[in-house]
């Protein structure tokens, strides 16, 4: 469903309260317990729809980032152009409010995540997905996670039975 906010503000802050709360009661915990974290869309994506999308002050992301003061490990960036995607997203179901942004709103979603992945390349892979098939994005993501320095091999190899569901974008946070 639309929702209309009266403050520009208050999407960005919602997102920050549930993120704060997510990590504070989940991802801190598995990762004390040397658990893997995946995440589908974390900071990098804030980055993207809000200073991308939304036209939001970069400073402003930046402090509120300072609050959550958890960075993943890894990110992986499937660069999918904003018409592949939104048809892939029409054929998995309806529309989410991000979805129902018109086409320029996901251009400049998408030329965030990419600058974001020019500042930060050791951290932030990229993989150019529009024509690949599931198998190959799965094959492709996990190259890009071994390929990384830490013990991920060890943490991931139980999961190397079936392929990992990555559609979009996931960061990896391993401690």
């Amino acid at each position: 469903p639309t929702m209309e906010f009266a403050s520009k503000y208050s999407e960005l802050l919602l997102f920050y309260v549930d993120r704060l709360e997510h990590v504070e009661n989940l991802i801190l915990a598995s990762l004390k317990q040397g658990k893997v974290v995946l995440c589908d869309r974390y900071i990098d994506s804030s980055y993207a729809y809000q200073i991308g999308g939304r036209n939001m002050p970069e400073e402003l992301l930046q402090d509120l980032n300072k609050l959550v003061n958890l960075q993943p490990d890894i990110t992986i960036l499937l660069d999918i152009a904003p018409e592949v995607s939104l048809e892939r997203a029409r054929l998995r179901s309806a529309f989410d409010r991000f979805e129902q942004e018109q086409l320029d709103f996901h251009i400049r979603v998408r030329e965030r995540y990419l600058v974001q992945a020019k500042r930060e390349p050791e951290r932030i892979k990229v993989i150019k997905a529009d024509n690949l098939n599931p198998q190959e994005v799965n094959s492709y993501v996990l190259q890009q996670v071994f390929a990384t320095d830490g013990p991920v091999w060890e943490l991931l190899s139980p999961f190397m039975s079936e392929p990992i569901g990555f559609e979009r974008f996931y960061d990896v946070t391993i401690r």
